[in-house]
């Protein structure tokens, strides 16, 4: 399994925003769209899941390979689409998202790397290897929607993780938007 020098940034922004009501990738916060934010933590380029070719600005959009129109299918098209093992995945709507953290699970040696904080299981911040493209594919044959309900297929390492330890200008990089009440709360 390749360490932390070898993996692909895939960023999910395929997403309906219906709770938000518009497009959550391209809100503005400090002047820059979201997807932005999450572009410039990571440090690098990024494949883009998603339905609308203005995203692609910020990078090479990828399309779903499987018709399920869920988070699982955008995961499953980025690492179709990956030139490396490994991608680490999160939302667009990410901005704090921590690049040390990202290489402490990468680090991990597993197919799937799933961080599990005290809020919960985070499957859109997590590690994903090629091991994980049959899996998911039968699942979501299977109807199985969840982004999580491959693990029992794949070689799962799930990463207990404290927010607080890395903080990104004071924000826990699990943090998503997803309500114009939460965005709100961000500037």
């Amino acid at each position: 399994m390749g360490g932390a020098t070898e993996w692909t940034a895939g960023i999910l922004a395929g997403g309906f925003s219906a709770r938000m009501g518009r497009d959550k990738a391209l809100m503005e916060l400090a002047g820059r769209p979201l997807i932005r934010h999450v572009l410039d933590r990571l440090g690098r380029p990024a494949l883009i899941s998603a339905n609308d070719d203005r995203l692609a600005a910020f990078g090479p959009i990828v399309r779903d390979v499987l018709p399920a129109r869920c988070p699982v299918a955008g995961v499953h098209a980025l690492l179709h689409a990956a030139p490396t093992d490994r991608v680490f995945v999160c939302g667009c709507d990410m901005p704090f998202v921590s690049l040390p953290l990202v290489e402490h699970l990468l680090g991990i040696d597993a197919d799937f790397v799933l961080p599990v904080t005290p809020d919960g299981e985070e499957p859109l911040h997590a590690v994903y290897s090629k091991a994980c493209l049959v899996p998911i594919e039968r699942r979501l044959r299977e109807m199985r929607l969840r982004t999580t309900d491959f693990q029992d297929l794949v070689r799962t390492e799930r990463v207990p993780i404290d927010p607080r330890d890395w903080l990104v200008d004071g924000r826990s990089p699990f943090v998503n938007v997803n309500t114009p009440g939460e965005f709100g709360a961000l500037i």
